[in-house]
């Protein structure tokens, strides 16, 4: 479904990203680690088409699209859920589940919003709230039910359990099995390495930018040597047995979250650098806003309703 081959991905002359190659199919969950810094949401937002590789080569279905903008690679079906969710705080859920799904058309949002809800059904009480009023894992349910909302082919998950309960990191890893189970590719950055490596079938390890290992979820955990390293971080909660064979994913995931932080939670031994990019959507809603005379939130909602007001078809 997606591959890259070789990619290159640098800021100025600081070089982010080095020959680092991927491939992921429908239903197949990979997940990124590593340390904070080692090149891992770079990965995404390429992958997203939201950074432009300078050298290597992306295909999807087999067409390269090297060129192709973020909004393309969403209509064809590749959703970003980036770090921090980034929900418009004063629409409501509803709302914001409904710009995920901008290009539907009419009775398909509706049936889409409740495709979404059976997997997020903590969602149902809260859609008529303020999305800044819920809870962080609220919060990433939603951002990641926006996404969805699209009917991606492939999802991609930024940092999923940033600032999260581990319990709540537990229920969000048991929707994306669900996910993933339904035929829609997901990669994930994580650093709860054991919850990552018990949903994942494989596993990527960034080392600054470069990759330190490529392989089965199985594999990387005969390999402790870099689970414990300084660059990838110790492992947030207690280690994680392979399982039985043929074990379903969905229970060595719930098994890992109930083991819970106590006390074998360790911080990672990596202080975070984050390289925050502005997101081009969010400064061209914000014009279009602008030129309109109405505030960005009023934007989204006159584009969500078709209304007039200089909103066209289509714009969110």
């Amino acid at each position: 479904m997606l591959r890259a081959e070789h990619l290159e991905v640098a800021y100025g002359g600081v070089v982010a990203l080095a020959d680092c190659s991927l491939e992921v199919g429908e239903g197949e969950c990979l997940a990124v680690l590593g340390a904070n810094g080692a090149g891992k949401s770079t990965l995404l937002r390429t992958l997203a088409r939201g950074v432009r590789q300078r050298e290597g080569h992306l295909w999807w279905d087999g067409v390269r699209i090297d060129r192709w903008a973020a909004d393309r690679a969403a209509r064809h079906g590749i959703a970003l859920v980036p770090e921090g969710r980034r929900l418009f705080a004063g629409l409501t859920v509803r709302e914001n589940l409904e710009v995920g799904g901008a290009r539907l058309r009419g009775a398909e949002v509706d049936a889409r919003l409740a495709e979404v809800l059976r997997w997020f059904p903590e969602l149902n009480d809260r859609l008529e709230l303020a999305a800044g009023r819920l809870s962080g894992g609220e919060q990433q349910m939603v951002g990641i039910g926006r996404a969805l909302m699209g009917r991606p082919r492939l999802l991609l998950v930024d940092e999923l359990s940033l600032g999260l309960a581990p319990l709540v990191t537990r229920r969000i890893y048991e929707i994306l099995t669900q996910v993933a189970a339904a035929g829609i590719g997901v990669i994930l950055v994580e650093q709860y390495t054991d919850l990552a490596l018990a949903a994942a079938s494989r596993a990527l390890v960034l080392e600054r930018g470069r990759v330190a290992f490529s392989g089965t979820a199985d594999e990387l955990r005969r390999r402790p040597e870099l689970l414990e390293t300084a660059y990838l971080g110790r492992e947030l909660l207690a280690p994680v047995p392979a399982g039985a064979p043929g074990e379903p994913v969905a229970e060595r995931v719930a098994t890992a979250g109930r083991r819970g932080a106590g006390d074998g939670r360790r911080w990672p031994a990596v202080a975070e650098v984050r390289l925050q990019l502005e997101a081009p959507e969010k400064r061209r809603i914000e014009e279009a806003a602008r030129a309109a005379g109405v505030d960005a939130n009023e934007w989204i909602r006159r584009a969500l309703r078709g209304s007039d007001g200089g909103v066209k078809d289509g714009e969110v």
